[in-house]
């Protein structure tokens, strides 16, 4: 169609051999999902800053990586605001031994899961990223037992996070 600009395929299919057939299928480059700001950053770098010229390019300063952190930080506290908001909304029905989620509501849980999922590791906070991929693989297989008992040692751990992350930008 005469683009001729770089096209980026980004997906959650990570299959063994998924990357050569994007790239044989005229992707410019593969990315999956949860994304890793550091390997976006640099495929970033790589089609944008590197196939320009460089005459006058000057390294950010340190100032602008500070403010670039703080607004993926301020992004986070909003994807987390949202994600409290939904378990509010799920709590009374992930008490007990059965709980009755529908369709529609196991859908928002695992949505929910998997973006904070991305948001933690954009922060690089790993460990509780691995936390949501566990719940949203819970909400995939229907495994209430895992949701019940472990959905709100990761609220506890996220609204610490948020706490601790909001303290530091009053300071």
């Amino acid at each position: 169609m005469g683009y001729t600009h770089p096209i980026v395929a980004l997906t959650a299919n990570v299959v063994s051999g998924q990357k050569e057939i994007f790239l044989s299928n005229g992707f410019d480059d593969f990315i999956a999902k949860p994304i890793d700001s550091r390997e976006l950053d640099v495929l970033l770098l790589h089609f944008l800053r590197d196939k320009e010229p460089s005459a006058g390019k000057q390294p950010a300063p340190a100032s602008a990586v500070r403010n670039e952190m703080t607004e993926v930080k301020k992004y986070f506290l909003l994807d987390a605001e949202n994600t409290f908001s939904v378990f509010d909304e799920l709590k009374p029905k992930l008490q007990g031994v059965n709980p009755n989620l529908n369709d529609e509501e196991i859908e928002l849980y695992k949505i929910t899961v998997h973006g904070m999922k991305s948001a933690l590791t954009n922060i690089n906070e790993n460990k509780l990223s691995e936390d949501a991929l566990k719940l949203e693989q819970a909400g995939e297989k229907r495994d209430f037992h895992v949701i019940i008992n472990e959905t709100p040692m990761f609220v506890d751990a996220l609204q610490l996070l948020v706490n601790k992350l909001k303290l530091s930008e009053e300071t």
